[in-house]
């Protein structure tokens, strides 16, 4: 069998991809990741990494804490450290954003999800470079925080690795193979590789991707700005 023949084809190496690859991996499929850069290179390495769980369902919620719990398994099986867990704050200026918070703190207990109402002396006492004066609620999410998303990559190529997915890098995809309306295998500068599974998680250049086969995806990359801070003295 060429070694080029696998289960599935991932066509991306950021997060989504190595994520989705580890799991295919675990559940017993041959996975070949394709990126056309280095693993973490695009998207996710520029990511800011915040992960706060309270939305505005219960199964969203869940989804996000499920999320973390995940995050959490991942550090302990690859040894490194990639949560950082800082606590977050919801905060309120009119009683109809109030209402909203009483809400959400409602509906997080209900889901045994971590939040509470912080009074706001105490949430300036906490944050003492926030502007309170014109507050009228607040909420504390004591176990939100922040990824470190190339330690993230990192630790789901080493476990997908571990799982025995194969990583081709410098690898873009220029073409894909196919039979009618059935995938075979795609082109890159490397040779041919088949598989009758492609998945596409090339992030903002996955309309690229989908153009291969003369599919319009409707998405396009944009830029966006984050801060960094030190910490209050």
């Amino acid at each position: 069998m060429s070694k080029n023949i696998s289960d599935v084809i991932i066509i991306g190496g950021g997060v989504a991809g190595l994520s989705t690859a580890m799991q295919l991996a675990k559940r017993g499929s041959s996975v070949t990741v394709l990126e056309r850069e280095q693993i973490g290179n695009g998207s996710t390495g520029r990511a800011a990494g915040l992960l706060g769980q309270l939305r505005g369902t219960a199964e969203h919620t869940r989804m996000l804490m499920d999320g973390v719990e995940i995050v959490k398994e991942l550090e302990a099986k690859a040894s490194v450290e990639i949560y950082v867990q800082t606590g977050s704050v919801r905060v309120a200026e009119t009683p109809e954003r109030a209402q909203e918070i009483t809400d959400l703190v409602e509906m997080g207990h209900s889901i045994d999800f971590d939040i509470d109402h912080i009074a706001i002396d105490e949430l300036a006492k906490r944050l003492p470079y926030m502007h309170t004066d014109d507050l009228t609620a607040a909420c504390w999410c004591p176990t939100d925080g922040h990824l470190q998303p190339a330690e993230l990559a990192a630790a789901y190529h080493k476990v997908g690795r571990d799982h025995g997915v194969r990583y081709e890098t410098n690898c873009p995809v220029t073409g894909v193979l196919l039979e009618g309306n059935k995938a075979l295998g795609v082109q890159t500068p490397k040779g041919e590789f088949l598989s009758p599974v492609l998945v596409n998680a090339a992030g903002p250049w996955s309309y690229l991707v989908a153009g291969l086969t003369d599919t319009t995806l409707p998405t396009a990359a944009l830029g966006h700005v984050y801060l960094t801070t030190q910490p209050h003295s």
